[in-house]
């Protein structure tokens, strides 16, 4: 193999070493920024709908109002699939079916007791905020909308990486040839 050949595999080795790990450790911390982000979105909105949710013009103890209240609440944000009250059992369930895969079946409120019992689903996370009375109200999200933008920017990253490895072997031959010249012109001349 010419000596151009092997610094241009040298070089092009290189940058992919370098940027393949860097790429995907930025968009690892970007996706749990994220979903960070999102957790905390809607630890602040569940704080705010658990005061409302037993106050004396709601009826604290009316679960038809309070039912009501969640529904509404629910659809703001479509990307919430759910919001239940939860007493070691499903007090009071609001569940968005359009955001859940087909597959599931059930009540609103098995539904949400499996997710609850999983811990977190793979594609569903939910948040938990405390309630009186040893109450809690829980917000399950979909995360495959993070999941989406963690594939658009992997596809991103391999065009960027595919394209930077073009530069480097066309930089690299371009520099390897430019290198190498003088040392074929002296064993030209040195053969001769």
């Amino acid at each position: 193999m010419a000596l151009r050949y092997k610094i241009s595999l040298l070089a092009t080795i290189t940058v992919l070493v370098v940027l393949i790990p860097l790429s995907v450790i930025h968009i690892r911390a970007l996706a749990q920024a994220e979903e960070k982000e999102i957790q905390g979105c809607l630890q602040a909105t569940g704080r705010l709908m658990a005061t409302e949710l037993f106050t004396s013009e709601l009826g604290a103890e009316s679960k038809a109002r309070q039912y009501m209240f969640l529904r509404e609440a629910q659809k703001i944000d479509t990307d919430i699939l759910f919001i239940a009250v939860y007493q070691g059992k499903i007090d009071i369930a609001v569940l968005n079916r359009a955001g859940l895969p087909s597959s599931i079946k059930g009540s609103d409120s098995e539904i949400i007791e499996q997710f609850v019992e999983q811990g977190s689903n793979p594609s569903v996370h939910y948040v938990s905020i405390d309630l009186p009375e040893n109450r809690k109200l829980l917000m399950g999200y979909s995360i495959a909308t993070i999941e989406q933008g963690r594939r658009r920017r992997q596809l991103g990253a391999i065009g960027w990486a595919l394209g930077l490895t073009t530069l480097a072997v066309a930089g690299s031959m371009f520099f390897a040839q430019r290198l190498t010249r003088p040392i074929h012109k002296l064993l030209a001349s040195m053969s001769s």
